[in-house]
């Protein structure tokens, strides 16, 4: 996976202010920080228009009124980090990044092959994620009158949302082609009897090249996947809670499946971006498997097998760490966090919901 995929990501990115326009980087212009800045605010407009249409400010239950400022207040916080700072305000660190993919692709020899199967799975992948959330906005708009002119902020940010994670995954497949590439080099390059000092140097300067790589996306898509976790869970929380207690137009049924469909969209893309993180950290691990047979098979001078330790302690130094804004380490482990963060807070909106359902029914009473 290539800078092919990543300049057609960015073409696409830059129509929605969801990224740069081009892999190409230049500063940008007043007209791209105008037509970022517009969409944000029509964003920021368009839900606090929804907020007040649905009377989100006014409504009697208190758990309601925090689920939907945490909900639509955070994604106001995620849209505005996308679309103002991540795009407009970094681009020293986007220089930074692509800088460190290019250098250590040259580095490594990654051969540039066009390959049209990440381009499919890329244009497939958003087609179909379109045309789920495009269905559910119609069949809402149909049954619901102005759903679609209240609702329709919602579904562009769950696209945004999703596309923002399509960016973060191609950009974490080149990171883990990387470190494949290098744990090949290193296995066609040792041997039993045979640890060249020079050759275990040029390992040390890739691995610490390749650290800086990681921490250039630490520096650009931190907050942006601590926003994609906290709206993944508050988005289940909202569909759940909204099936137990609020009625609407549509039979049980039918609100089932549109709000599954909405939960598995974005459940299922959030999971393969861990999964995309956990992959670059398994690579890490094979190729410390590789230095530790290295030790173990090491049989020249004491200098030799010193300079064989002091690699694998250079190596375990630069192992490659993915945090949220620095507040939590994101891996494959992280589904269960976030699991276990949604099962206890949807205990405590159930209880509290029925707590004031009961209420209201003896007061009437």
């Amino acid at each position: 996976m290539g800078f092919q995929l990543l300049s057609f990501v960015f073409r696409v990115g830059g129509l929605i202010a969801a990224s740069p326009p081009s892999t190409n980087l230049s500063p940008p212009t007043w007209t791209r920080k105008v037509y970022n800045m517009m969409i944000f605010a029509l964003f920021v407009y368009r839900i606090v228009s929804l907020m007040k249409a649905r009377e989100f400010f006014l409504t009697r239950e208190r758990i309601n009124l925090i689920e939907y400022n945490l909900t639509y207040w955070s994604t106001c916080a995620q849209n505005f980090y996308i679309m103002v700072v991540l795009n407009l305000y970094k681009h020293n660190k986007w220089v930074r990044l692509l800088e460190c993919l290019k250098t250590s692709g040259e580095l490594l020899q990654i051969p540039n092959n066009k390959k049209s199967k990440p381009f499919i799975i890329f244009f497939t992948t958003n087609l179909l994620h379109l045309t789920v959330n495009g269905g559910i906005l119609y069949i809402l708009s149909w049954a619901r009158t102005n759903y679609l002119q209240e609702y329709f902020v919602i579904h562009f940010h769950i696209y945004l949302d999703f596309f923002n994670k399509c960016l973060s995954y191609v950009i974490l497949q080149m990171i883990t082609t990387r470190y494949k590439r290098l744990r090949r080099i290193i296995l066609t390059n040792t041997k039993k009897s045979q640890i060249r000092p020079s050759f275990l140097k040029k390992v040390e300067y890739s691995v610490r090249f390749l650290k800086n790589t990681v921490d250039a996306y630490n520096d650009l898509f931190g907050w942006s996947v601590f926003f994609t976790i906290a709206f993944t869970i508050l988005h289940i929380i909202n569909a759940v809670t909204y099936l137990l207690f609020m009625p609407g137009s549509l039979n049980f049924f039918q609100q089932i499946l549109i709000q599954l469909s909405l939960i598995f969209g974005i459940l299922s893309s959030t999971i393969a971006l861990l999964f995309a993180y956990d992959s670059v950290l398994k690579e890490f691990d094979k190729i410390v498997s590789v230095c530790l047979g290295i030790e173990h098979s090491c049989s020249a001078t004491i200098l030799e097998e010193l300079k064989v330790k002091q690699f694998k302690n250079y190596v375990l130094k630069n192992s490659p760490k993915f945090t949220a804004a620095s507040f939590f380490g994101v891996g494959r482990w992280t589904i269960l966090s976030f699991f276990s963060i949604f099962v206890d807070f949807l205990i405590v909106v159930v209880q509290a919901l029925s707590f004031q359902k009961s209420n209201l029914n003896v007061y009437l009473a």
